[in-house]
């Protein structure tokens, strides 16, 4: 059982990081341009 919840747990993380992730991507399309989103792609896998 604990095993399930761990798993859970993990998805749910990984849901939020992915919804801050898609969220990051369209703000840096909308304000910045498309010149700074390799800029910022390169900054998000840095923090991973």
């Amino acid at each position: 059982m604990s095993k399930t919840k761990g798993s859970v747990r993990l998805y749910v993380k990984n849901d939020r990081f992915l919804c801050v992730i898609a969220g990051a991507t369209t703000y840096a399309f909308a304000t910045v341009g498309k010149a700074n989103v390799q800029k910022t792609l390169l900054f998000l896998t840095a923090l991973l």
